[in-house]
């Protein structure tokens, strides 16, 4: 039983990345990374990045890339970009 007031919604297994890329403040530098069993997801205002985990080494090395140019457009230290994929 939930508490008063409390939203419970059922999710995907596949968590739903758009609602962090809207919350997220466009100033300071932010972003969240999460992983499923099969891929990676890193999250900006405003973007959604996503891709390949261990099966496809081009597609993760490249969807990495591409996550971390973005980041550095957005002003993101280098040594900020350290998630796991």
């Amino acid at each position: 039983m939930d508490a008063p007031g409390l939203h419970r919604e059922e999710a995907d297994a596949e968590p739903p990345a758009e609602r962090p890329a809207a919350c997220l403040d466009p100033t300071g530098g932010w972003y969240v990374n999460y992983n499923t069993a099969t891929e990676a997801f890193v999250v900006f205002p405003g973007a959604v990045f996503a891709y390949p985990r261990g099966q496809d080494p081009h597609g993760r090395a490249e969807g990495r890339r591409r996550a971390q140019d973005h980041a550095c457009s957005l002003g993101i230290p280098e040594a900020q970009l350290d998630w796991r994929d």
